[in-house]
C-alpha cells in the first residue's frame, strides 16, 4: 500500500491531477482521494474520466523495456442539466456592502452611494424591518415612478460580475440592479441591468441575483437563486467611442419605467460588485 502512483484526465475538462498519498486501504489495496476544483465541462450529460495506476515495477516482465507497469481504467460520470458553472473572469477587485456598519435610519448613504429619483422625495434608508443577513439591509422607495442609488463611479472594463439579495414588496414594481451610462451630456441608459420581478416572483421572499458581464464578447448572463436565467446580448453598433467613455455607475433600485406609477418599495442586502483590471 502507498507504492502506486495514481492519475486522473479528462481531456479539455480540467487539468490531469496526480498523486501517491494514501487516504486509507489495506491488505493488498490502497485509497487515494481526488479533489477536482478547476473542471470546466462545456456541456451536461456522461464524461470519461481516464485513471491511471502505476506501480514502481519497470519493464513488464521485459515486455514493455523502460515503461512502468501500469493499470488503466475509465470511469463515466454525469454532469447534470443547469448545474455547470460558467468559466468567467469575475476579477479580485470588491466592492461590497451589506449595510451592517450604518446606523438604523440613516439617509441617504455617505459616499461612494449617491441618489437619483423620479423628482419626487425618496424614502430610502437603512433599515432592521427586513434583512438577509442581520441586522441591516436598504430599503429603497420611489414616489411615484423611480429611484436608484449609484455607487462606485467606474469606467468600463472588460469584465463584471454583481450580486444581490432582493426582496419585492410589490411584484409589479420590479427592482433594478445593473449599470448605468451616459447616452448624452445629461442623459443616462442602463447597461446590462437585470430587472427582478412580475410574474413568477413572490413578495417579501429573498432572491439571490448574480449577474456576470461580458464587455468583450458584448453579453451577459445571470442566475436567480443560482438557476440559470438568460444570455443577452447587446448590440453596440450605436454605441461611439465617446459614449463609451461615458460608463459610469453600479446601480441599485427601483422601477424607473415611466408607465409605472405605482410606488415601489425594494429591499437590498449583501450587494457586492467584482471587476477586473
Amino acid at each position: 500500500a502507498g507504492l502506486n502512483t495514481i492519475s486522473v484526465e479528462c481531456g479539455s475538462v480540467f487539468t490531469p491531477q496526480t498523486t501517491a498519498v494514501t487516504v486509507g486501504g489495506g491488505v493488498g489495496y490502497s485509497t487515494y482521494q481526488f479533489d477536482i476544483l478547476d473542471a470546466q465541462p462545456t456541456t451536461a450529460g456522461a464524461i470519461d474520466l481516464l485513471i491511471t495506476a502505476a506501480c514502481p515495477d519497470i519493464g513488464y516482465q521485459n515486455l514493455l523495456p523502460g515503461k512502468q507497469v501500469a493499470s488503466y481504467f475509465i470511469y463515466t460520470m454525469d454532469i447534470p442539466e443547469g448545474e455547470i458553472d460558467p468559466e468567467f473572469p469575475c476579477g479580485d477587485n470588491l466592492f461590497e456592502d451589506n449595510f451592517d456598519s450604518y446606523s438604523n435610519g440613516q439617509s441617504p448613504l455617505p459616499s461612494p452611494w449617491y441618489v437619483f429619483w423620479s423628482g419626487y422625495s425618496p424614502q430610502c434608508y437603512v433599515t432592521t424591518e427586513q434583512y438577509f443577513s442581520p441586522p441591516h439591509s436598504w430599503r429603497s422607495t420611489g414616489h411615484p415612478t423611480w429611484v436608484r442609488y449609484d455607487a462606485y463611479p467606474m469606467t468600463r472594463k472588460d469584465h463584471f460580475c454583481y450580486e444581490a439579495h432582493i426582496m419585492l414588496v410589490d411584484t409589479a414594481e420590479p427592482a433594478r440592479i445593473g449599470f448605468a451610462y451616459k447616452e448624452l451630456s445629461n442623459t443616462s441608459r442602463p447597461f446590462a441591468v437585470v430587472s427582478i420581478g412580475g410574474t413568477g416572483f413572490n413578495t417579501y421572499q429573498w432572491y439571490f441575483v448574480e449577474v456576470h458581464v461580458d464587455c468583450v464578447e458584448n453579453y451577459y448572463e445571470y442566475w436567480i437563486d443560482e438557476e440559470f436565467i438568460n444570455h443577452v446580448d447587446w448590440d453596440i453598433s450605436s454605441v461611439t467611442e465617446q459614449r463609451e467613455g461615458w460608463f459610469t455607475h453600479f446601480i441599485i433600485g427601483t422601477t424607473w419605467n415611466p408607465s409605472s406609477s405605482g410606488t415601489s418599495t425594494i429591499y437590498f442586502d449583501d450587494v457586492k460588485l467584482y471587476w477586473d483590471e
